[in-house]
């Protein structure tokens, strides 16, 4: 078969995918140091599209193994295959393998169908992976197939290209055509094409896609001269490509057309009938002169030689993959990187032997350009004419690390400490390697070890000592409060409650993150949520502090809801509101309750446990006066209780059981005031409590100055007998009644009227201070005095008043 039909062949097999069949594995060593490491080959060995050159790729793998084994002898590199059948699913297999297997190193896929299936399984387990061979423009998205990295420039370098050709040939007045097959090549290469057209302003004279398997496409071209477009870009394999070119000529389109690399190649001569019908045709494919790096002449050397490589395809590219693949886990040896990374460090300015490579950061390289071929047809000979190259605009790359485009083969290591100079703070003294502020002092020293350097004890100089520092070695970081490895700086979730810091209320409480009526006390532990006085257990819209009821069980609280029982009279005219057709709970039961009127669960409870007392229709829940005994349940001290309401002196027993209501020891009979603890008594009937009235007998003398304070009749006691002077015949104790001494003319309530010091009984002159004693004067005068007088006097009167009486 000559060259360029294995080429357009290779093209067709690398895009398409067909039913998966298994798996098999092989390895190849070449010394046997320490450490084995073992590449997974995602290779292609049992479809009909590129099984046959697998003896290909498999020798490129092995001079791309020996080559490193034979540089290094830290590692014993060797590898093991995976089938793909050139499929998605039978890749996506294969890639669960390699992960059950162990290993994390993975060249391929080749087909871009398997590598879009590798890629989806792989990736999620944080393994990437490098293809030699799949081109398809879909994988070049970092976001939707991370960790994809490929040596091969993507087809849409060619819709770059075609665009290019095609602006530059076409005069003012022509019109572009896009006829191109049904799979993933095909398509992909049409749309970029047409998407870069028509944002040079450019428009589109149409897009036409066409089976695979077609073999008749004058309906195709038809429709294209009908349309009145003057030129084609076709996308196509070189089978189908030379019926259409064929085709065209046979209906007389007179056009130009250009194609990708499905037809840019000199056999397509075998595939058409008549040579001359490819003059003039124009074609981009991927530039096919050889290499001249070092690696390349090294890798062109030893392919040579082996008759598998020298008649496989896409050799150079797979030597290329294994070698970046290996040098990138040598590189996370020897610094602590991950292999991702590594792959961009080694993959930057990298010489390969298939082009110089770096990686963007959707894992795609640039390739060394795109020839510009023009097919020319003269003296009946068929020639392709390359004499232009398009070359693609570089990656607009600024490197950020000084690893970016190191050789892991020319690494120093002057004090023997096992770390390379280049990653040791410390290159001459092996006792300490790291010193991440930077201010001289190293991270850590080596036990048992002389030096004259002193370990740093904040090693990233950010002012928390290391002994204190989640991350010791970060700047800008110190706290990480889930302990997940994201400092809390960046860690959008500090307590890894699985609610961002932006919506949590409580960003470093893993056990809480919500705080719904902000009173600084967390829904989880909070048993008042929304604050509205009703706890969360019986609260049945724990987060509304508008509602806490809902007694229908219709989600509409009782505030909001204008018929809370739901028994079809609203609120307002519903005397009550929660108790359906104001029917008792022993008339309605229980499922009634929660079926018919759909009363909730929690609100029944409390129903149940109230009840309803007074058994009037209306719930305890709602009822104002549960017992029904016209006291309101706010006033009554007893509201379960229809024969109490009021329990003056607050003993828990009710005033109509009560004998002494106001406690104040007098039983209510006999107590004038018995709900009042201060008064008993009102003597004089006043309604004003003997305690608190200053005439408690009203008798017109105040308490204070009444003798008698009980007593309406007396008020006053001048002689202190405790005989007021009202029942007292002998007011002043004088001896002489009070009648006596009004018809004597003395004073009744002066026991001595004259005031001489004599009592009127003792003293003979008792309104003469002068005198006193009859027989002292009669002595004077030979009179009787007048206490003899008087005496006389007074024993004829009480003999009157005392006689005897029939």
């Amino acid at each position: 078969m000559k060259e360029s039909t294995v080429s357009i062949i290779i093209l067709f097999l690398l895009l398409i995918s067909v039913a998966p069949i298994g798996n098999a594995s092989g390895e190849n060593s070449t010394k046997d140091p320490p450490t084995d490491i073992d590449v997974a080959f995602l290779l292609d060995t049992s479809s009909p599209a590129i099984s046959m050159y697998a003896p290909g790729f498999l020798a490129a793998a092995s001079i791309a193994i020996d080559h490193l084994n034979d540089k290094q002898d830290d590692y014993n590199f060797g590898f093991s295959t995976y089938d793909t059948g050139c499929s998605q699913s039978t890749a996506a297999s294969s890639a669960e393998d390699i992960i059950d297997d162990g290993l994390f190193l993975v060249v391929g896929a080749l087909c871009s169908g398997a590598s879009l299936g590798s890629n989806a399984v792989l990736s999620a387990a944080g393994i990437p992976q490098i293809s030699p061979t799949s081109t398809s423009p879909v994988l070049s998205d970092e976001a939707s197939y991370p960790d994809f990295f490929r040596v091969v420039p993507s087809d849409a370098l060619q819709s770059e290209a075609l665009n290019a050709v095609v602006t530059a040939n076409m005069p003012a007045d022509e019109t572009v055509a896009i006829l191109h097959m049904d799979n993933n090549y095909g398509q992909g290469v049409a749309d970029n094409f047409a998407n870069i057209y028509e944002e040079s302003n450019n428009t589109l004279c149409a897009q036409l896609e066409y089976y695979q398997g077609d073999t008749d496409f004058s309906s195709y071209i038809q429709e294209i001269i009908d349309a009145g477009c003057t030129s084609i870009v076709l996308v196509s394999y070189a089978a189908d490509g030379a019926m259409i070119i064929e085709q065209a000529a046979d209906v007389g389109f007179s056009g130009e057309i250009y194609g990708a690399d499905g037809i840019c190649s000199v056999s397509m001569g075998d595939e058409i009938s008549d040579e001359s019908d490819l003059d003039g045709v124009i074609c981009t494919r991927p530039l096919t002169t050889p290499h001249t790096s070092s690696r390349a002449i090294e890798f062109n050397t030893d392919c040579s030689n082996n008759s598998d490589c020298a008649a496989g395809i896409f050799t150079a590219e797979t030597y290329d993959a294994f070698s970046i693949m290996m040098e990138s886990f040598i590189l996370t040896e020897v610094e602590n990187i991950n292999l991702s990374d590594a792959i961009h460090y080694i993959g930057y300015e990298w010489e390969g032997a298939s082009s110089n490579i770096t990686f963007n950061i959707d894992g795609d390289v640039t390739g060394r350009g795109i020839e510009i071929c023009e097919f020319d047809y003269s003296n009946s000979s068929l020639t392709l004419n390359c004499p232009e190259i398009y070359v693609p605009d570089s990656f607009n790359f600024i490197p950020d690390n000084e690893l970016y485009g190191y050789d892991v083969f020319s690494l120093q290591d002057t004090d023997g400490d096992g770390i390379y100079d280049i990653f040791d703070d410390f290159p001459n003294d092996n006792c300490a390697d790291t010193d991440t502020d930077q201010d001289g002092y190293p991270d850590t020293l080596l036990s048992n070890c002389t030096t004259t350097l002193e370990e740093d004890i904040d090693d990233d100089n950010d002012g928390v000592y290391d002994i204190e520092d989640a991350f010791p070695l970060d700047s800008t970081e110190s706290l990480d409060t889930d302990g997940d490895g994201i400092g809390d700086l960046t860690d959008n979730d500090d307590d890894g409650d699985g609610f961002t810091d932006d919506i949590d209320a409580f960003p470093e409480d893993a056990t809480e993150y919500a705080d719904f009526d902000n009173d600084g006390i967390g829904d989880n532990a909070d048993t008042d949520d929304d604050g509205d006085g009703f706890t969360d257990d019986v609260d049945v819209f724990p987060l509304d502090s508008t509602e806490s009821l809902d007694t229908d069980g219709d989600t509409i609280g009782n505030n909001a809801d204008t018929d809370d029982d739901g028994d079809g009279f609203p609120d307002i005219d519903d005397s009550c509101p929660m108790s359906p057709n104001n029917e008792t709970v022993e008339n309605l039961g229980v499922y009634s309750l929660m079926t018919e009127y759909g009363i909730g669960l929690t609100t029944l409870l409390t129903i149940l446990d109230q009840g309803d007392t007074d058994n009037d229709g209306c719930f305890n829940l709602e009822d104002t006066d549960d017992d029904g005994d016209g006291f309101t349940d706010d006033v009554d001290v007893f509201p379960l209780d229809s024969t109490e309401s009021l329990d003056t002196d607050g003993d828990t027993i009710g005033n109509n059981a009560d004998t002494d209501d106001d406690r104040d020891g007098v039983i209510d009979s006999e107590d004038a005031f018995p709900l009042d603890s201060t008064e008993s008594l009102d003597t004089d009937g006043d309604n004003i409590g003997n305690n608190a009235d200053t005439d408690d007998d009203g008798d017109g003398v105040i308490d204070s100055e009444d003798a008698f304070p009980l007593d309406s009749n007396e008020s006053l006691d001048t002689d202190s007998d405790t005989i007021g002077n009202n029942a007292d015949t002998d007011d002043d104790n004088d001896l002489i009644s009070d009648e006596a001494e009004i018809t004597l003319g003395t004073d009744p309530l002066n026991s001595d009227t004259d005031g001489d010091g004599f009592l009127d009984s003792a003293d003979d002159y008792p309104l003469d201070e002068g005198k006193y004693s009859a027989s002292v004067e009669a002595e004077n005068a030979g009179l009787p005095g007048f206490g003899a007088s008087l005496m006389m006097v007074s024993l004829l009167f009480g003999a009157i008043l005392f006689r005897p009486r029939k």
